[in-house]
């Protein structure tokens, strides 16, 4: 099942209005990408995740992402003092307290520091096999099914990792599932959403690469049996209010 594949039946079984997107890290800087490099920075990168989404490619430096504490938390660089002391944050409202904000930037997963040199994004529908994790802003329905899909082999629990208010793209779905290969999504922040004008009503999901196959195929296996009946007993509900 190639990428194309994969995007199809994601786009098509979930109900997708926009794409999938393939995220891949670069330890050092690809100079053939140079030219999908934005004309001016982002205000972060779940700002270039949801430009994907709508069918762009974008290469993205640290130069190329204002939101410094996303992209340190992408690999780039450290966390600065003043992230660590967690001032930024309190000062801007997120937390109730400095202490609180400190535990939540200390407490984040993060990818190591200077490990990345560049990020490519692009439709999943458009890229090779060299990408890391998925990354699809979805409702809470299709969230489920996404769930469902991860674990209908299997069965068994889903824990998600979540910090609530604070590194939702970058941290907990992007170097969550890279670090830990599951499955996972966020609510997001505030930061998250005023940068990229996520609706209220999307969370962000993210599917690691080596999963990628396997819940595409689940998600036509389900599209018989379950999920098939679900959405019948759902639209015809529609159709009636």
């Amino acid at each position: 099942m190639n990428n194309d594949q994969i995007s199809e039946i994601l786009t098509t079984h979930l109900e997708l209005s926009i794409f999938p997107v393939a995220v891949s890290f670069y330890a050092n800087h690809n100079l053939e990408l140079e030219k999908y490099r934005p004309d001016k920075p982002l205000r972060s990168y779940c700002h270039g995740i949801m430009t994907a989404a709508q069918g762009q490619t974008l290469y993205l430096m640290e130069k190329d992402i204002i939101c410094k504490s996303g992209a340190a938390t992408l690999g780039f660089s450290n966390y600065s003092d003043e992230m660590l002391s967690g001032h930024k944050h309190y000062d801007a409202g997120v937390f109730g307290t400095v202490e609180a904000a400190k535990k939540a930037v200390t407490g984040a997963y993060k990818l190591e520091d200077g490990s990345t040199e560049g990020i490519f994004l692009r439709p999943l529908s458009q890229a090779d096999n060299n990408y890391q994790v998925i990354l699809i802003p979805a409702n809470a329905e299709q969230v489920m099914f996404l769930i469902l899909a991860d674990k209908y082999d299997t069965g068994g629990r889903t824990e998600i990792s979540m910090a609530t208010g604070f590194q939702g793209v970058c941290g907990d779905a992007t170097a969550y599932s890279i670090q830990t290969g599951k499955v996972n999504f966020s609510v997001t922040g505030f930061g998250d959403r005023l940068r990229c004008g996520l609706d209220p009503e999307l969370m962000v999901v993210s599917i690691p690469a080596g999963r990628a196959a396997i819940i595409a195929k689940n998600l036509e296996a389900m599209s018989s049996k379950m999920m098939g009946k679900y959405k019948k007993v759902r639209d015809t509900r529609k159709e009636k209010s």
